[in-house]
């Protein structure tokens, strides 16, 4: 993927930097990849819009090897709620209700808030809103994760949780970075 650099671009106005996107050519893929993410930023924000050609976990994948993830998530469909926690997890999990809400053909949203993402002092935390699309229904989620790593995060990838669906053509994931104030 490019990756927009932190200044001399014409773009580089405001809070939200866009560094990179994938829209996704057809629908034989099971992930994509963010690499060389620039450290200058003091936050990153992925923006997915997604569907599968199966039912199926969408994951991300930090670079840090050998780290864990632990995860709490709840979620609803205007008629019941569940909450899931899991922990020293080997990869992140867009959101631990999809597996079981994400219908085949049908788009989802997730925007994903990494925080302190170049620290080498605090361990990595995660926000994630889920937004998943089913005919005459939804769900709608939110977790929080924690990488348990000191390592700054200088990629990411999404991909299905089991590696054997894969993402439906037009799929689209969008990175940016997110600036502190007075940055």
């Amino acid at each position: 993927m490019p990756i927009i650099p932190i200044s001399g671009s014409a773009v580089s106005r405001g809070a939200m930097i866009p560094l990179g996107s994938y829209t996704f050519p057809n629908s034989t893929l099971t992930g994509m990849g963010f690499g060389n993410i620039p450290q200058g930023y003091q936050d990153l924000m992925i923006v997915a819009n997604y569907g599968f050609t199966a039912n199926v976990a969408p994951a991300y994948i930090i670079n840090a090897g050998g780290q864990t993830h632990s995860i709490t998530s709840f979620s609803g469909d205007g008629v019941s709620v569940a909450t899931q926690r899991l922990t020293n997890y080997p990869y992140g999990l867009i959101s631990q209700q999809s597996v079981i809400q994400t219908t085949a053909q049908q788009m989802s949203q997730s925007i994903m808030h990494v925080m302190s993402y170049a620290s080498t002092t605090t361990f990595k935390s995660i926000l994630h809103t889920n937004s998943f699309g089913r005919v005459n229904s939804g769900t709608v989620d939110i977790a929080a994760s924690l990488i348990q790593t000191l390592s700054p995060i200088t990629s990411i990838s999404l991909s299905t949780a089991d590696g054997s669906k894969f993402f439906q053509a037009s799929t689209t994931v969008t990175l940016y970075g997110v600036r502190s104030v007075g940055q």
